[in-house]
């Protein structure tokens, strides 16, 4: 079941580079985690999700040059290999 992974990359979208990490909780919202339960049957719609939430993610990387910020680009690349 795929569901508890989606629902993890989901949270990793909202953490990301998120300063109200250090102030606030941060979740996911209901809605989002009860679409990602009806809707995740098949492997196709796990795999939009994925490339969703990983595309999510790529915007958020800063875009100036830093160690960190290369070093999560290369991931997000990794990644979308796997979906393509």
């Amino acid at each position: 079941c795929a569901i508890p992974q989606l629902m993890a990359i989901a949270t990793l979208v909202q953490l990301y580079n998120n300063p109200l990490v250090f102030t606030s909780v941060v979740k996911i919202r209901k809605g989002l985690a009860c679409k990602l339960m009806l809707n995740c049957s098949d492997i196709k719609q796990v795999e939009y999700y994925f490339s969703l939430f990983i595309s999510k993610i790529e915007k958020k990387i800063p875009k100036y040059s830093n160690i960190n910020n290369k070093q999560m680009q290369e991931l997000i690349n990794k990644s979308k290999q796997l979906f393509n």
